[in-house]
């Protein structure tokens, strides 16, 4: 059992969406909700090198290959995010 696990200030495991067979392929995020948890987007050297707020209405178009997380919000409830992984023509 987990006893006082404060995720309030932690970032989700960075990750990449993308399958071996999606090689060329794009994520789309679409922000359903404001919120105070950030996208985080990571270089090569897992490095933090933008973060996006979440606003209601918002899309963040990236590479399939692109490492990210996602934050716990602080101040807000709920951080409710639509992710689309789409297979893009050769």
């Amino acid at each position: 059992m987990i006893q006082d696990l404060n995720l309030q200030d932690e970032l989700t495991t960075p990750h990449i969406d993308i399958s071996e067979r999606m090689k060329n392929s794009a994520i789309i995020l679409y922000y359903v909700n404001e919120s105070d948890g950030k996208t985080s987007i990571f270089n090569d050297k897992n490095e933090i090198i933008e973060q996006i707020v979440p606003k209601k209405g918002r899309l963040l178009f990236m590479k399939g290959d692109t490492l990210h997380s996602g934050q716990w919000p602080k101040s807000t409830p709920f951080r409710i995010t639509l992710n689309i992984n789409v297979d893009l023509p050769k």
